[in-house]
């Protein structure tokens, strides 16, 4: 614990920022690295986060065709993050990681050194890998701003991201 307030006070801001923040500590890394004894109540620990924000996409079939479904073109999100080796040395180095009695044990230190990690977004990763095709959704459908122009023979160029 006394590591954690040290981290966690104005003279641990700068370890906090750079071995912390700026590698993207994910919520498991940090109770795995700093409450390995921590009772939680995951209960309680829901009623207090943030709810997750809804995800919008652009519907990309034409109800012309498909008049009683739609269908999403989704690319998952996925990117490598940061090693957690350098700030987890920093971390120890400047007496912020209790490693042994009370903390996170050796060995689980260097694995977590050697951990291969990425960020895979939430709603991508869940529509593009875990949702069988077929399988209906919850969906909200909102209506569009986008107008095309009133003459069929106006060029139009439209642009997509991704």
């Amino acid at each position: 614990r006394s590591a954690l307030d040290a981290l966690l006070s104005d003279q641990g801001e700068a370890d906090f920022a750079s071995c912390v923040r700026e590698p993207c500590m994910s919520l498991r890394e940090f109770i795995k690295l700093f409450m390995t004894s921590a009772k939680f109540d995951l209960a309680g620990f829901l009623q207090i986060v943030p709810r997750q924000r809804p995800r919008t996409y652009t519907i990309s079939s034409s109800s012309s065709e498909s008049p009683r479904s739609i269908h999403l073109t989704v690319s998952m999100l996925q990117k490598p993050f940061p090693s957690l080796k350098a700030a987890l040395e920093r971390l120890v180095a400047n007496n912020r990681l209790a490693v042994g009695k009370g903390g996170i044990t050796v060995s689980a230190l260097e694995e977590m050194k050697g951990e291969e990690r990425r960020f895979k977004g939430l709603a991508s990763t869940w529509l593009c890998g875990q949702v069988e095709e077929g399988r209906g959704v919850l969906v909200a459908v909102k209506p569009s701003t986008f107008r095309l122009p009133a003459s069929p023979t106006t060029p139009v160029i439209m642009v997509g991201a991704g």
